[in-house]
C-alpha cells in the first residue's frame, strides 16, 4: 500500500513540475511576442527618425543648389552688361 502512495505522490509532483514547466513557457512565449512588438515599434521609430532627418537634409540640400543657382544667374546678369 505504501509504494502505491509513494506511486501517486510522485505522479503528482511530476504532474505539478510539468504544469509549471508549460507555464514557464507560455510565460516565456508571451514575453518573447512583446519584445519582437517593442523591437519593431522602436525600429519603425528609428526609421521614421532617419526619413524626416534625410527629408530635412534634402530640402537644405535644394535650398543650398536654389540659392547657388540664384547667385550664378545673378553673376551671369553682371557679366553680360
Amino acid at each position: 500500500m505504501a509504494n502505491h502512495q509513494r506511486i501517486r505522490a510522485v505522479r503528482r509532483v511530476t504532474d505539478l513540475a510539468e504544469s509549471l514547466i508549460a507555464t514557464a513557457a507560455e510565460a516565456g512565449d508571451e514575453l518573447a511576442a512583446i519584445q519582437e512588438e517593442i523591437a519593431g515599434d522602436a525600429y519603425l521609430g528609428t526609421a521614421q527618425d532617419r526619413l524626416a532627418s534625410a527629408k530635412e537634409s534634402a530640402k537644405a540640400a535644394v535650398a543650398a543648389l536654389r540659392q547657388w543657382l540664384g547667385e550664378a544667374e545673378d553673376n551671369d546678369d553682371d557679366a553680360g552688361e
